[in-house]
């Protein structure tokens, strides 16, 4: 997952479903959340000044999507990037799965795409390890290939890396569709 935050990337909001004001905020908030690289690491180090851009999913540009990985936030019914690639993308969570949170990244078009639905990856994590990382994005090294939780990353369901062709594993996948809160889809191409 780490590898779609390694270079150029944006932070991707969704305004579909018809929002109230206050959950588009809530939207944007966790998108903000997420982009929030910037740390004080200390006297001696100063602060990381690094603010990449978060955008809702109708104002992401042609030029976004052909030169950066996307952060994306929701799901097929909520974010329209990600109902856009969802015949190509292995996992979805069920718009109405409540108290989960599946992560994973994937690439499309040359360029990855990480996708977090529900419940956000730093959901109930403690600010451990470097102090000069952020903790939202200090676990993101963590993670392999995908991940559903269960009101905390502590709480796995199901993780893994996907295969070579970028499949679910056999096991992985049974584990993921017995919570009745995950589609796990054949995908028939990721890169174009």
């Amino acid at each position: 997952i780490s590898a779609a935050f390694a270079s150029r990337h944006l932070y991707v909001y969704g305004t579909g479903g018809n929002p109230t004001p206050e959950e588009l905020r809530a939207r944007t908030e966790v998108a903000t959340q997420a982009a929030n690289w910037s740390a004080y690491r200390g006297e001696f180090a100063g602060r990381v000044m690094f603010f990449p851009r978060v955008v809702a999913d109708k104002d992401v540009r042609p030029s976004d999507l052909a030169s950066a990985n996307l952060i994306l936030f929701g799901t097929k019914e909520t974010n329209a990037l990600i109902g856009k690639y969802s015949d190509r993308l292995p996992l979805q969570l069920n718009a109405n799965a409540t108290g989960y949170g599946l992560f994973y990244v994937f690439p499309v078009d040359g360029h990855y795409v990480a996708v977090s639905s529900g419940l956000p990856w730093w959901t109930g994590l403690l600010a451990q390890g470097y102090p000069f990382v952020p903790p939202v994005q200090r676990v993101l090294a963590d993670f392999q290939d995908f991940i559903l939780f269960r009101e905390s990353p502590r709480n796995v369901v199901a993780e893994g890396h996907f295969d070579a062709n970028w499949r679910t594993p056999e096991n992985e996948a049974k584990a993921l569709t017995a919570t009745g809160v995950v589609t796990v889809a054949p995908v028939v191409s990721s890169v174009k």
